[in-house]
């Protein structure tokens, strides 16, 4: 879901994905390849700086909480 929101929720506002950096705060680190190739379909190269670590007790009980950062295209 957050994945799915974000590229068209960056663009509508005027925002590049160009230059943009992704968070993963997921928790079984364990799945980070596979986030990765997930990630990768949301984006065309050159990818997104992408980091990951893991964490105990993510909000909600949530397995995964992805935080992205983009730059003003004007």
């Amino acid at each position: 879901m957050c994945m799915t929101s974000t590229p068209g929720g960056v663009t509508i506002y005027g925002w590049s994905d160009v230059g943009c950096r992704s968070v993963l705060a997921g928790s079984d680190i364990g799945e980070w390849q596979e986030f990765n190739e997930v990630h990768r379909g949301f984006f065309e190269p050159p990818y997104p700086a992408r980091s990951a670590l893991g964490a105990d007790g993510l909000a909600l009980g949530a397995r995964v909480d992805v935080e992205c950062m983009a730059v003003f295209a004007g």
